[in-house]
């Protein structure tokens, strides 16, 4: 009990570096909460954009196509197929995407590329 009397003795005799003290502990506390919100509404967003684009949030493959993709393994994705996917809850849109990689060049020079089609009708 003697030590928080001490103290609070000490915060009252000099006010003014209280007060300063006290200042620098709200601006350091509140940089640290802002600077984890900002970090964690970016690294959703990298999650978002990364699913969104490059993996999607759900595909459908045939049998053996993670093991070994190739274009052949492909499979026509019917009418009553994209209806039945749509009705379920949380679906928003549907779409039969083509990925290819490949390689472009010429006499001179040649690049790696990457494809990828989709249906615009859906």
């Amino acid at each position: 009990m003697i030590s928080v009397k001490l103290g609070l003795r000490n915060l009252a005799r000099n006010r003014w570096r209280s007060g300063l003290t006290l200042a620098a502990v709200a601006v350091a506390v509140g940089l640290m909460v802002w600077t984890l919100g900002f970090y964690e509404g970016w690294i959703q967003q990298m999650v978002r954009g990364a699913t969104g684009v490059e993996t999607l949030q759900a595909q459908i493959h045939t049998a053996g196509y993670i093991e070994a993709p190739r274009v052949y393994r492909a499979f026509p994705l019917e009418d009553d197929q994209l209806r039945r996917i749509m009705e379920v809850p949380g679906v928003e849109a549907v779409t039969p995407r083509v990925e290819l990689n490949g390689l472009l060049g010429n006499e001179q020079r040649s690049q790696v590329a990457r494809f990828v089609g989709m249906d615009p009708r859906l």
